[in-house]
């Protein structure tokens, strides 16, 4: 192998860093194929999860972030004082700027479960 050859980081199951935490290739491939630059989007899921990403909501992937840019330490993340982050808003797993439902909202779409999930059941006992 030649000396300058690049080489990939090697994932230890034993490892003493947390689970989410992995070392970042500079120049990442999938059978040959290089990664850097493509849409994430236009990558079939399985590409996604062979580089490490599971799915998840936008507000769970900026929690992790800031979980990351904090050690993995939540409190640190609570105390956060970097404000002019574009994350710090989201830092908590909630966004800030949509409105709590209204009562009369979250009765309706309580009494729409409640429904659907009744018709789940009529259905596998009716098989």
């Amino acid at each position: 192998m030649d000396k300058n050859a690049r080489k990939r980081p090697e994932h230890s199951e034993h490892s003493d860093s947390p689970p989410s935490v992995r070392a970042i290739d500079p120049a990442p491939e999938i059978g040959g194929e290089d990664l850097v630059g493509l849409d994430p989007g236009q990558m079939k899921q399985d590409q996604l999860r062979a580089l490490g990403h599971l799915p998840q909501s936008p507000l769970q992937a900026l929690r992790r972030r800031c979980l990351d840019c904090c050690g993995h330490q939540p409190s640190e993340v609570r105390n956060c004082m970097a404000v002019s982050c574009p994350s710090w808003p989201f830092r908590m797993g909630s966004n800030p700027w949509r409105r709590a439902p209204s009562a009369e909202l979250r009765e309706s779409r309580r009494q729409a479960a409640l429904t659907r999930w009744a018709g789940k059941v009529e259905q596998k006992h009716a098989a």
